[in-house]
């Protein structure tokens, strides 16, 4: 499958909460080396439309084409591109900065980039400190640190500015921007503009 040369295409795609429609007959393309943002007042499907595009929630009607194919029927193959990063952070609480990012590199093969990825968010001073002594937005960086050692070319970001400051802003995006370089794909939620050239959609 050439992944990275076609857009992700969202077809008259539907999903409903409860009894509740959250998003109604939307279509839309995702262009490798373009980033989208989502923007809309809390509840309007933000959250949603990521979560069906990483592949965890099944839409009630439409379809979402990879490479030409519906994503439900290459689930697996689908999910290997995927990097889903949103505010349930999953640090372990009892390891170090160095040791949580070992072991998610140890997942991608990536562990050559564990110095890079304590450098991206200014955590080398921090990185034998265990999770639990560190303060939220020092979680919230270590969690953003896991891009810089990840290789999946589709990244969805849900809220990634949440608790951060201007320096920690600027280094996500000038990753961000690495990454759209290389052809990959990104769709960010957020309320906030960042220094990103993109298309936006409102719900």
């Amino acid at each position: 499958m050439e992944d990275n040369k076609h857009p992700i295409i969202i077809e008259n795609v539907s999903c409903s909460r409860g009894n509740r429609v959250v998003l109604n007959n939307l279509s839309l393309k995702v262009f490798p080396g373009k980033c989208l943002t989502i923007k809309g007042a809390n509840g309007t499907g933000k959250t949603t439309l990521l979560r069906l595009l990483a592949g965890l929630q099944k839409n009630t009607d439409g379809k979402i084409l990879f490479g030409g194919k519906d994503i439900l029927k290459i689930q697996q193959e689908y999910k290997n591109h995927i990097f889903f990063l949103n505010e349930n952070n999953p640090i372990k609480n009892a390891f170090s900065c160095f040791e949580n990012l070992s072991f998610w590199a140890e997942l991608e093969g990536t562990e050559k980039l564990i110095k890079k990825a304590l450098a991206f968010q200014n955590l080398e001073s921090l990185k034998n400190v265990p999770a639990k002594f560190l303060s939220m937005g020092q979680k919230r960086r270590l969690n953003l640190s896991r891009l810089a050692i990840t290789n999946k070319k589709i990244w969805l970001l849900d809220e990634p500015i949440n608790g951060l400051d201007k320096e920690s802003v600027d280094n996500l995006c000038s990753l961000l921007n690495k990454h759209l370089s290389n052809n990959g794909f990104l769709v960010i939620a957020t309320h906030f503009d960042l220094n990103l050239e993109t298309n936006t959609i409102y719900l």
